[in-house]
């Protein structure tokens, strides 16, 4: 089982699946004074199509994580466009957009090294070991029988893929042998360069901040003020703890927390908790 404690531990792209983020982001309110999303999976991303939050917070129960964020949205930053950007991702050349029928030929030219040496001196000096670390593993990189294998597999990711289709009965994470992670290029915050563009700006925000906790353990009631309106993404978390440790957790916030808490998570969906 996945501790998600170490640096092998962390998802490179998203594996939540688009079909359900994108329905959660049209039906929650865009006006919130402060975001807690959740890194791990990155579909908290696709809310800033939409959402407006005085205060952001980014959270993980694994330190690793939060050092990959921080990597990677530095990396959104440097990047003129979104085509910049995933060509900086898998250190290859991309002319144009690219999409579900076309990636292959983008995914099989093998890795260049000038692309990849220029974006990790672009980098800030603290982020370029993790970006080493990870990124190496998609330098070296093979592209057969339709999928992108990258070196030195990680527990939650074997396989990178810009696109991937969008639908409710299609899994990102098919099995612990076949660990997809995916950036869905063409959808939600890399649809247009409008939308990459919203979550740059909102990245460029001095109120961001990263906290390492674990989400059903941990005391928010000294951290939100009273009447705060709180939007609070968790990605699956509800589900791998377990339907009792999630109750338990709603159930503590709802005793202690006189903030007003909407909850979005993948198997919960939204829920005005407070």
């Amino acid at each position: 089982m996945t501790t998600f404690s170490t640096p092998e531990d962390i998802y490179l792209a998203s594996v939540d699946n688009l079909h359900y983020v994108g329905s959660y982001v049209k039906r929650v309110s865009p006006l919130f004074d402060h975001f807690w999303c959740v890194i791990g999976g990155l579909g908290g991303l696709n809310f800033f199509t939409k959402l407006y939050a005085s205060d952001i917070t980014f959270y993980d129960v694994n330190p690793a994580a939060i050092d990959y964020a921080k990597m990677l949205f530095e990396l959104i930053k440097l990047s003129q466009n979104r085509v910049e950007f995933i060509s900086r991702v898998f250190s290859r050349p991309l002319a144009g957009n690219t999409d579900l029928e076309g990636q292959g030929l983008f995914l099989s030219q093998p890795g260049d090294f000038t692309i990849f040496n220029e974006t990790r001196n672009a980098l800030p000096l603290g982020r370029r070991s993790c970006f080493d670390f990870y990124f190496s593993r998609i330098l070296k990189g093979n592209y057969t029988n339709g999928n992108f294998l990258i070196s030195k597999p990680l527990t939650n990711c074997s396989i990178m893929l810009p696109c991937f289709p969008v639908g409710p009965n299609i899994p990102v994470f098919q099995s612990t042998s076949v660990r997809v992670n995916t950036f869905y290029y063409g959808k939600g915050w890399l649809e247009s360069e409008t939308t990459f563009n919203q979550i740059k700006q909102v990245l460029l925000s001095p109120t961001i901040q990263f906290q390492c906790f674990d989400l059903t353990n941990y005391d928010f009631s000294a951290i939100f003020e009273d009447n705060q309106s709180v939007l609070l993404y968790s990605s699956n978390i509800d589900d791998w703890v377990g339907k009792d440790a999630w109750s338990r957790t709603i159930s503590a916030w709802r005793r202690s927390i006189k903030a007003h808490i909407t909850s979005v998570s993948l198997y919960h969906g939204i829920k005005n908790v407070t």
